[in-house]
């Protein structure tokens, strides 16, 4: 349960900084830093707080938050979604 648990939480992360990344490398670094400042986590701990990443998300990006949410998805879709992954999804999406 645990091993399945990193496994998510690695996927979430990779599936952020990737969908960050396409924009660059500082777009990834100001949500790093927002999420450490305002939350005091990182990206994988978004697994389990996704309304911390969608905050930032609107706030930094406004309307491209669409786009980001659909690589991030893209990325998600291409790895096991299941439990928390969709949870987290959900939250990202209303």
């Amino acid at each position: 349960m645990e091993n399945n648990r990193y496994m998510q939480r690695e996927l979430i992360t990779v599936a952020i900084e990737h969908a960050l990344l396409e924009i660059g490398n500082l777009e990834l670094e100001k949500v790093q830093v927002r999420l450490k400042n305002d939350y005091k986590c990182e990206i994988g701990d978004c697994l389990e707080h996704p309304e911390y990443l969608k905050r930032i998300l609107c706030d930094l990006f406004g309307y491209c938050y669409g786009d980001i949410l659909d690589t991030i998805n893209r990325v998600l879709e291409s790895g096991n979604i299941e439990g928390r992954v969709e949870k987290f999804l959900m939250v990202l999406k209303s």
